[in-house]
């Protein structure tokens, strides 16, 4: 069995035991990182052994720059048994990175003292409002963003507004130029800004492979629209005055479990989110 022992900015402690229950060192050892999405982003193949059955992995924090649950695979060989391991780490966004802060959410409702409950529907409305509208709400800011190549030449990155892409990379085949008639580059790709669309021209596709598309890009608002801070503050301000209703589909430990269903988002609220939706108002 394994067990992250230490979850902390930039390291991963593993935690071995062979079949017999006894801390050990294993043959071989292979760990890989999967993000929110399930993107493979990382492989990391020759830890480093600590001792008592205890390996460290030095993270690549550039990596998990994405909110939400990550999942730590691990593969270990013992005495010719084989053993997979599944662990779980959170990254957190710092509050600059959500629709309204905790602040805002005191000042608009005049409630204090509840600053955990805050935090959880902030973080649950912010989950909502990104799925519901597909896309992610952010400062400005460059990202690194992978996903799934599948042979087709179309291609719909999760930030908006998109304001510029610097590279577009299928991994161990090519870096793909952008198309411009004016410099003479007649394929490539072509950026949709208005909708976050790539579009590859007829020599290119995303070739099929995991995580093996790259895209670094910059996305972001300078300043959260004012219609999307009052409707994150309206909805969080129905559910302090209503804690048991307002759509709760299921509750258990920390903010990653609790989920709300769209039905229960009053109609004015997710009028405005229509505007911001993937295909509707964007």
């Amino acid at each position: 069995m394994a067990k992250i022992i230490q979850k902390s900015t930039g390291a991963l402690l593993y935690h071995f035991q062979d079949q017999e229950g006894n801390y050990a060192q294993a043959d071989s050892i292979d760990l890989k990182i999967y993000d929110p999405d399930g993107i493979l982003i990382k492989e990391y193949p020759s830890p480093n052994y600590v001792g008592s059955g205890v390996y460290q992995y030095v993270m690549d924090t550039t990596l998990t720059v994405k909110a939400g649950r990550y999942e730590a695979h691990w593969h270990t060989i013992k005495d010719q048994a084989e053993m997979t391991d599944i662990e779980y780490f959170d990254v957190v966004k710092s509050e600059g990175e959500y629709l309204v802060s905790l602040a805002d959410v005191q000042e608009f409702t005049g409630i204090t003292g509840q600053d955990s409950l805050m935090r959880q529907l902030i973080f649950a409305f912010q989950g909502f409002a990104e799925k519901y509208c597909q896309i992610k709400f952010k400062p400005i800011g460059i990202v690194d963003e992978r996903h799934n190549g599948d042979n087709t030449r179309t291609l719909y990155l999760k930030g908006w507004p998109m304001l510029d892409i610097s590279k577009v990379e299928v991994k161990d085949y090519y870096v793909i130029p952008e198309r411009s008639l004016n410099e003479g580059i007649t394929q490539g790709f072509i950026a949709d800004f208005d909708t976050s669309l790539i579009e590859l021209t007829s020599d290119y596709i995303f070739i099929a492979g995991q995580g093996n598309v790259l895209v670094t890009y910059i996305y972001g608002y300078d300043e959260i629209p004012a219609d999307l801070k009052m409707v994150t503050l309206e909805w969080i301000s129905l559910k302090l005055k209503n804690k048991d209703s307002l759509g709760l589909k299921s509750e258990g430990l920390g903010p990653y479990s609790k989920t709300y269903d769209a039905s229960y988002i009053p109609e004015n609220i997710r009028s405005i989110l229509d505007q911001y939706r993937r295909g509707f108002g964007v």
